[in-house]
């Protein structure tokens, strides 16, 4: 949908027919920042995710299960 454009005519529509929230925050951008943390916390964390997060540690550690298992050797 977003590479036809087709999410922009359907967020005109959404609007046009007051299909829009709007939640007024007082013009502060702080708590929709702390949302977007939180959201992303409890994605992250969801049980589909899980599984997934000790090789995205390793990873971004730079650590394999070759250079582990020669360290231990050593």
């Amino acid at each position: 949908m977003l590479l036809t454009g087709r999410m922009t005519v359907i967020a005109i529509w959404a609007q046009r027919n007051g299909l829009y929230l709007d939640v007024p925050l007082g013009g502060a951008a702080v708590p929709s920042y702390l949302i977007a943390i939180l959201a992303g916390l409890i994605s992250f964390l969801s049980p589909c995710v899980l599984p997934l997060v000790p090789a995205y540690v390793g990873y971004l550690s730079g650590q394999t299960v070759n250079n582990v298992l020669k360290h231990e050797e050593s």
